[in-house]
Formats: structure tokens, C-alpha cells, sequence
């Protein structure tokens, strides 16, 4: 059963339970058995029912959420092709869309990007699908490739949060399947002298905002627990569009790295020094938290701690628990 697979990567690799917020270098898995797992449930009760089972149980246990959704994507791939990403939906941060299209541009090469956009098209969440393909693209065509990789997602519709923003996310945080079988994201090295808006600066502007967004979730691996230097990080963005692309993106990184969790999203959010920063980090925190829980009782927690007259756009802010 799917939950026993699940249940055995807390104790794989080193005997230790993961945290939501692990850094990513610490989630290995074995994967081959789980591939099998996937395969054969979804071949046995299709796609769909599959899914929703690989839901319900992942979230009785929050460990590694993320990379067995990239699993399952790849395997609801493998066995329905094309068709089976109408399945994948935004859970465990868009997990599934990641796994799938890596898979397909695996298989199928860069001449499948246009048959992975116009199946996007149809998805319940476009721009998080063609966020999938992005993923996909720069796995194929190598993380040495960055620039060339982006160009390419001039062959999708390319909207805000899409497939660029998943070129960066692969490119920062990069899921390697090693030898042994086992599978494990790594985050990419600082170079020395250490930038963390790397390799922001130096790209053309088009791709300066897709950049800038994606260092949040980059800076929270490499600069473990250090909320107030990322806040300050992106207080120091000199351009004023990126610098609050930035502070939005790092309240989403932290609603997810705080499992969600109003208190702890909260405490983190008012680490960061500008008052502005700390008000857009809260908000997207709050957005982040009702999209995932589909309810609005942690996200009016986390809007409650603004001053009412900052609260604007917060999402549960005029709601009562």
C-alpha cells in the first residue's frame, strides 16, 4: 500500500523522522519500490483514485511530501502519458506537475513542448502546470544550460508563474537520482565569494522577476532558519518591482516550510525588518495557507496579526474563525 511506502522514508537513509522543514540535502529516499507502488495502483484503479488515495494518506504523514509527489507524477506519466496530467493539481507544492513533466521531456525530449503546453491548457491550474514543464525542460537540457532553457518556454504560453519560474526552481533546487537508486533534492552551491541574488544581476531583464522569485525558496535551504537575513536580502533588491516579488515569495516559502501552521508562519514572517516586507511576506503567507488547507481558519490566524490597516487583500482578513 501506498502509506506503508510512505511511512518507510522517515526511516530511510540514516534512521532519522524528517521535519517539514528539513533541509532539502537530508531527503533521500529509495525509490524503486515506491515507483512500483504508484504504477501498479494507478494502473489498477486509474489516475485519478490513485491520487486522491496518494493525498489523503501523504497528508496524515508530512514527511517528504514534495519529492514523493515529483514520484508519483513520473510514474501517472509513465502509465497514462499526456492524458494524466489533468490529475495533478497544486498539492505538496506542485510536486505531481514537476514529476510529470520531467518525465515526459526525459522521454520525449524538447520536441514535446508544445504537446506539454496544450495539455496545460486544459489543467485546472494552467500556470502551475506549465510551472511543471519548466522543471522539465532544464532537467533535459542540463543545469549548465539556464539561458537556453528559458528560451524554450517561448514554446509554451508562458504566463506569470509558469514555465520560467519552474526553469529556476530546477535550476536552485535540482532532484537528483543517484546510482544507488535513491532520489534527493540538493540545493545549489553558493559560489565563492558567496551572492545570494545569483544568477539574478547578470540575466537579461525579461527573466530578472522569474529570477528574483526564485530565490525565497533557494535561500531557505542554503541559509537554513535565517528569516531576517532573507528578509533583509530582499529589503536590498534594488529594483523596486523584484524587491516585492521577493517578500512575496519568501511568505509563501515560509507557509510551506511551517507546515502551514499560523503561529510558526506568523513568527517567522515578523523576522523580517521592513515593515513593508513583513506586510507582503504575512499576506502571501495567508494565500498560501488557503489554497493548500481549502479552508480559511489558519489564514485568518496568519491575517489577524496585521494591523487592520494593512490587512487589505489578506484573504481571510474580514472572515471569523
Amino acid at each position: 500500500m501506498i502509506v506503508v511506502g510512505a511511512l518507510a522514508i522517515a526511516l530511510v537513509g540514516g534512521g532519522f523522522i524528517l521535519r517539514a522543514d528539513t533541509p532539502v540535502s537530508e531527503r533521500a529516499m529509495q525509490v524503486p519500490i515506491l515507483r512500483t507502488q504508484f504504477e501498479e495502483r494507478i494502473r489498477t484503479e486509474g489516475g485519478e483514485a490513485a491520487y486522491r488515495a496518494f493525498r489523503i494518506e501523504s497528508e496524515k504523514t508530512p514527511i517528504a511530501q514534495h519529492i514523493l509527489a515529483h514520484l508519483f507524477g513520473e510514474s501517472l506519466y509513465y502509465v497514462e502519458g499526456f492524458p494524466g496530467v489533468q490529475v495533478c493539481d497544486g498539492a505538496f507544492d506542485y510536486g505531481c506537475y514537476h514529476g510529470f513533466f520531467i518525465a515526459t521531456a526525459v522521454r520525449e525530449g524538447i520536441s514535446s513542448i508544445t504537446n506539454m503546453d496544450a495539455a496545460c491548457r486544459d489543467a485546472p491550474t494552467a500556470s502551475t502546470c506549465q510551472h511543471g514543464i519548466g522543471h522539465g525542460i532544464l532537467q533535459y537540457v542540463g543545469q549548465e544550460k539556464l539561458l537556453e532553457a528559458l528560451a524554450l518556454c517561448d514554446h509554451t504560453e508562458n504566463m506569470p508563474g509558469g514555465c520560467e519560474s519552474g526553469v529556476f526552481m530546477q535550476y536552485n533546487l535540482p532532484q537528483v537520482e543517484a546510482d544507488n537508486g535513491s532520489s534527493q533534492t540538493v540545493a545549489r552551491a553558493l559560489h565563492s565569494p558567496p551572492d545570494p541574488y545569483d544568477p539574478c544581476p547578470s540575466l537579461p531583464s525579461r527573466y530578472q522577476d522569474a529570477c528574483y522569485q526564485s530565490l525565497p525558496s533557494w535561500w531557505r535551504e542554503v541559509y537554513t532558519g535565517e528569516y531576517k537575513r532573507m528578509g533583509r536580502f530582499c529589503d536590498q533588491v534594488p529594483n523596486e518591482e523584484f524587491r516585492s516579488t521577493c517578500f512575496i515569495e519568501l511568505g509563501v516559502t515560509i507557509a510551506s516550510g511551517a507546515s502551514f501552521m499560523a503561529s510558526t508562519i506568523v513568527e517567522r514572517c515578523r523576522m523580517v525588518v521592513a515593515e513593508d516586507g513583513e506586510t507582503l511576506c504575512l499576506r502571501a503567507a495567508a494565500h498560501r495557507v488557503q489554497e493548500h488547507m481549502g479552508d480559511l481558519y489558519q489564514a485568518h490566524l496568519v491575517c489577524a496579526s496585521l494591523p487592520i490597516s494593512s490587512s487589505g487583500d489578506c484573504p481571510a482578513a474580514l472572515t471569523t474563525p
